[in-house]
């Protein structure tokens, strides 16, 4: 696995604080001298081979965990409720670990779905639930997949020469 460029590690930490889902802009970045040699399509997969490299990916999962990191030393009150006497005797770093398993990675489509899911099953307000399930409906696809088995079907049988009409009005004329 090769070692990432600490400008590739930049424009990864500032997509990613600016919410940005194109890697497009982070490449050009990255490597200014390298992006204006491609066509548009080859540009397109040289972005694409880069932001699926186990490096890129594994960088990526990196800062999700230290951005979760940061986001429970700035903003302890976010900690799950838990006893008191249990609070006292648990250590930060178990705390922290309870808060990481509880946070969800929206980008990641299976970690949504697994909260739409969750959030389905746990829910008892109707309104929430139906909110929460047409998300899954949506996110996998259903109505694309209905729509394919609604297709008409049509077999023809071929005509006995007597009855074709071609030739029965050639017999006729005769």
């Amino acid at each position: 696995m090769r070692k990432l460029a600490d400008i590739e590690k930049a424009v990864i930490v500032y997509k990613f604080y600016k919410q940005e889902k194109s890697y497009l802009n982070s490449f050009k970045i990255a490597f200014p001298d390298k992006w204006n040699k491609y066509t548009k399509g080859s540009l397109k997969s040289a972005v694409s081979t880069w932001k699926n490299s186990p490096e890129i990916k594994e960088f990526e999962k990196e800062l999700y965990k230290e951005f979760k990191l940061l986001a429970i030393r700035t903003f302890p009150e976010l900690l799950p409720n838990q006893n008191e006497e249990r609070k006292g005797n648990q250590e930060e770093g178990n705390q922290e670990e309870t808060f990481l398993n509880n946070l969800v990675n929206f980008q990641d489509i299976n970690e949504f779905l697994a909260y739409c899911e969750k959030q389905a099953n746990l829910l008892t307000d109707e309104k929430e639930k139906q909110f929460y399930l047409k998300t899954l409906a949506d996110l996998l696809r259903f109505k694309e997949n209905d729509k394919g088995t609604e297709e008409i079907q049509r077999f023809y049988i071929p005509l006995n020469c007597c009855k074709c009409p071609l030739y029965m009005n050639e017999t006729k004329e005769k």
